[in-house]
């Protein structure tokens, strides 16, 4: 890779304090897929329907 990726600091739930850092163009990508699919109201979605 000849330019240096941008990383953020991304949490893990399972294991609180344990951070992870990942692409931040990547982790950005995903977000906004992943909110488009949400529900804007509650309950929202399980797990196994995501």
């Amino acid at each position: 890779m000849s330019t240096k990726e941008k990383k953020i600091a991304v949490e893990n739930i399972n294991v609180p304090g344990k951070t992870t850092n990942v692409d931040a163009t990547k982790y950005e990508a995903m977000k906004v897929a992943f909110l488009r699919i949400l529900p804007e109201k509650s309950p929202g979605l399980t797990q196994k329907e995501i």
